[in-house]
């Protein structure tokens, strides 16, 4: 019974704010009564509609703003910043000069060719170049140079050219197979080092040539008493006229001498 005499209360609300045939209503309501007598008739209804479940009041607009901002922070809730963490530096290690002429430590047959010229001067020169390798299953020999502005052998499709103001330097080494089978040769198991000393007073490194046969990074298969060549390529300024061709492992050195012959035309 309750329930439907509300029904009734509200219709008669509802007629009287909206204009129907009732008539007129004869006090003029401001907005702000309007919407506490809406608010009223909503509450009614939420309260006795739900047959006893509904326990809460309604909310003004700023305390729905506020619920609705906690709730929102409790189902995502701001990450915790990680801190930066900074690492605590190492020190440097302590360098010390193997015997051999190695950085630290045992040299051994490790690779230890970057590309650069040798940072000391050996101690025993070797007339030699097997010497620096394994001279008891390799005869290593220097059987050729040239000096000249651009490079090609019979291997290659395409010409090495100097830069500007430089010439090619081509040295050609043959390893020979001197046991009687098959036998891997590569340079990067071995401790030596190819440098150019020019006029007596400057030296450089060689260079990465991409060339197939260059011998620095060839890895071949030698047959008993056969052989492989490779060529080692260095950059030289054009006004040079002598060159000390070095191979340098630990404290051995194979040295070749001679005055710098430019091919010109080439």
């Amino acid at each position: 019974m309750k329930f439907i005499r509300y029904l009734i209360i509200l219709f008669v609300f509802s007629a009287v704010l909206t204009g129907c045939s009732l008539g007129e209503p004869t006090i003029k309501l401001t907005e702000d009564e309007s919407n506490a007598i809406a608010q009223y008739c909503a509450h009614l209804i939420m309260k006795y509609g739900a047959k006893g479940y509904y326990n809460q009041k309604l909310l003004d607009e700023k305390d729905y703003d506020d619920a609705l901002e906690e709730r929102e922070a409790e189902l995502n809730p701001s990450p915790t910043p990680t801190p930066k963490v900074t690492p605590t530096p190492e020190p440097e290690p302590d360098i010390t000069q193997a015997p051999d002429g190695g950085e630290g430590g045992d040299n051994g047959n490790e690779p230890t060719n970057s590309g650069q010229e040798p940072t000391q001067d050996p101690s025993t020169k070797v007339g030699n170049a097997s010497d620096l390798f394994d001279p008891s299953v390799f005869e290593v020999s220097l059987v050729g140079y040239e000096f000249t502005k651009n490079y090609k052998n019979e291997l290659e499709y395409f010409t090495l050219s100097a830069p500007e103001g430089k010439l090619v330097a081509a040295f050609t080494l043959e390893v020979k197979n001197i046991t009687s089978q098959n036998k891997v040769f590569d340079y990067n198991n071995y401790s030596a080092q190819f440098q150019l000393v020019v006029d007596s007073k400057s030296s450089v490194g060689p260079e990465i040539s991409l060339l197939s046969n260059d011998f620095r990074f060839t890895r071949s298969e030698i047959k008993p008493g056969e052989s492989f060549k490779g060529v080692v390529v260095f950059f030289i300024d054009n006004k040079c006229k002598e060159f000390t061709f070095r191979i340098i492992g630990g404290s051995k050195a194979y040295e070749y001498n001679n005055s710098a012959e430019v091919e010109n035309g080439n």
